[in-house]
């Protein structure tokens, strides 16, 4: 038998979202999904696609939370991934999706925002 070891390759520790937090891309806000996780480096969200999308690898987001009164907008990113889940029955046209995003060039402001908003969430080993 043999064991499969994963390496961690993220520079930042990552904190699971257990509240409603989304996200959405900019500017047409197509895609729109819960963030599954967030670090300072990046996030994980999962969405719901009903028809093909163009693939990026560059873009805009915000993030949002009514429940925590927290809006992050514009936020300059980088698609690591963006791939079907497959625990999630699909029907045709329409799949659950997960994709993985890097900040990229973000703002002394931005990133004193994203430090607010962490400062409060449980870090986990995901």
């Amino acid at each position: 038998m043999t064991a499969k070891h994963h390496i961690e390759r993220r520079e930042s520790p990552r904190f699971e979202i257990e509240d409603n937090v989304y996200l959405t891309f900019r500017p047409n806000f197509d895609r729109i999904g819960r963030v599954k996780d967030i670090s300072t480096g990046g996030a994980a969200f999962e969405y719901v696609q009903y028809a093909a999308l163009a693939n990026i690898t560059e873009v805009e987001v915000d993030i949002f939370s009514q429940s925590k009164e927290f809006h992050w907008p514009k936020i300059p990113c980088k698609v690591v991934y963006d791939r079907r889940v497959e625990k999630y029955a699909s029907f045709e046209g329409i799949e659950t999706r997960r994709c993985g995003l890097k900040f990229t060039k973000l703002s002394e402001r931005q990133l004193s925002e994203l430090n607010y908003f962490l400062g409060n969430l449980p870090e986990v080993q995901v």
